[in-house]
Order: structure tokens, then sequence, then C-alpha cells
């Protein structure tokens, strides 16, 4: 059952990825960053648990970051 929950929230967290990068890509930067916040969330609780950083993960910073930058928010960069 733990397994199945963290597929899912995977899963859906990919998904919010994606609209985020979506957004990113329109650039419309704060409608992104509540996407990719909840997303990076997720693989944060990962690094908590000592897992390595996937080629998903920094996709998630990096699209996350982008967003901070065109949203000009430096503080948070």
């Amino acid at each position: 059952l733990r397994r199945n929950r963290y597929t899912v929230e995977w899963f859906i967290n990919k998904n919010l990825v994606h609209i985020g990068k979506c957004f990113n890509q329109a650039k419309n930067y704060s409608q992104a960053l509540p996407y990719l916040e909840k997303a990076i969330s997720f693989f944060r609780a990962d690094l908590d648990r000592e897992r390595a950083l996937t080629p998903s993960d920094r996709e998630a910073y990096m699209e996350y970051m982008n967003a901070l930058r065109g949203n000009k928010d430096e503080a948070k960069l």
C-alpha cells in the first residue's frame, strides 16, 4: 500500500511539474510557481530520505528556478 501511494504521489507531482513548465513557456511565471513549489516539496521529502536526485527532480528544480527568475523573485532564487 505504501509503495502504491508513493507511485500515485510521484505521478501527481510529475503532472504538477508539467503544468508549471507550461506556464513557464507561456511566460506566466507567477502562475507556474504554486505548481512547482508543490512538486518540489514532494521531491525535497525524498532528499530528506537520502534518495538521490533523479532527472525528474532536477527538471522540477530547474523549472522552479526559471519561474523565480521570470517572476524576478531574487530572494527565493
